[in-house]
């Protein structure tokens, strides 16, 4: 029971293996009580589900690391065993060892992080090599990301695993490159669209894939010397056509060409053409927007079915993928691009 509980409240808490090794039985015992010394007005200002918290759960202070006090909440499952282990302690630990996971000797306890080693090597585990306290806290930071906290709420999650605001940020927020790959891409992809106006005074939480302009680069195939010439050319065609967008449209696109010179080209090149090629025809376009579709369920299911091991991993899928994908879902994804398909699996 004790090794269990210890588990418990380290994997609960994701706290230093330490600090809770140490919980002394006067700790425990002596113990505010939270509910007797609360204050009206503050449960006034709290909702249901937090003065539910408030009841069940209790509260331990400790001295941490550099003598700072650091807290231990206590869910009730641990409670109840915690209680009956106060209550038998005295059958089985000498009464000089006053540490609530205790060894049966005068003076020394239980070591939380051999104690994790051990359960977790008695457990079928996908990835039991991931269940450290260090990695636990860096999770728990990470995540505190998505729920855009306040700056005193960002201080209570760190005063709670032990360790300043600072260091919070520098060194436990380790997969930062998720959340930019996934936030910062949208606006980014907004602005090269070059309808990012649209968004004023919005999060990035409210731009929306589908409602991006996406330039139709899909059919430009990354293979050869030839591909790469031929990616060149759109892009230059595409800077052409957005640039001269608000002037008198232009049959050459050469960047170091004079007006004059530009005017003498136009004009023998037209008496070459013939007459009905020269007056039906216009210069190929590349098209910079396309029309927007709202994903579906059904959509997202089949890419989250396709992809979903990708998805896991945070890895972006590359061109094979997003084809494989489409293929295989053949008629759902027919009017998606690959393009569309790996940023959506990213989103």
């Amino acid at each position: 029971m004790q090794k269990v509980t210890l588990v418990r409240l380290l994997l609960f808490n994701k706290r230093r293996p330490l600090e809770l090794s140490q919980i002394t039985t006067d700790t425990y015992i002596n113990r505010p009580g939270w509910n007797n010394s609360r204050v009206e007005e503050l449960l006034c200002q709290m909702t249901s589900l937090e003065k539910k918290l408030l009841e069940s759960h209790d509260l331990l202070k400790m001295i941490g690391k550099r003598g700072r006090t650091v807290p231990v909440i206590v869910p009730p499952d641990c409670s109840k065993s915690l209680n009956a282990i106060s209550k038998l302690r005295h059958l089985f630990i000498p009464p000089s060892n006053q540490y609530m996971f205790a060894r049966n000797t005068p003076s020394t306890h239980m070591q939380a992080g051999h104690v994790l080693k051990e359960i977790i090597s008695e457990v079928s585990l996908d990835s039991p090599q991931d269940i450290r306290t260090t990695k636990m806290q860096k999770y728990t930071a990470t995540v505190a990301q998505i729920l855009s906290l306040q700056p005193h709420q960002l201080e209570w999650v760190a005063s709670h695993l032990g360790h300043s605001v600072n260091i919070h940020k520098d060194f436990y927020r380790v997969q930062d490159s998720t959340i930019e790959l996934c936030k910062v891409s949208k606006l980014l992809m907004a602005i090269d669209a070059g309808d990012v106006g649209q968004w004023a005074g919005k999060s990035l939480d409210d731009i929306q894939v589908e409602d991006i302009e996406m330039e139709a680069t899909d059919e430009i195939d990354d293979d050869g010397d030839e591909d790469e010439q031929e990616m060149n050319q759109v892009s230059l065609q595409t800077c052409f056509n957005k640039s001269s967008s608000a002037r008198e449209p232009s049959p050459s696109c050469a960047p170091r060409c004079t007006p004059r010179r530009v005017e003498t080209e136009t004009r023998s090149s037209s008496r070459e053409m013939p007459s009905e090629l020269a007056e039906g025809s216009r210069p190929l376009r590349v098209s910079g927007k396309g029309d927007k579709f709202p994903w579906s369920k059904q959509e997202t299911s089949c890419i989250w079915a396709q992809m979903r091991e990708l998805i896991l991993k945070e890895k972006v899928p590359g061109k094979k993928e997003c084809q494989a994908c489409i293929t295989a879902s053949v008629p759902i994804l027919d009017k998606r691009t690959r393009q569309c398909v790996s940023i959506r699996s990213i989103i």
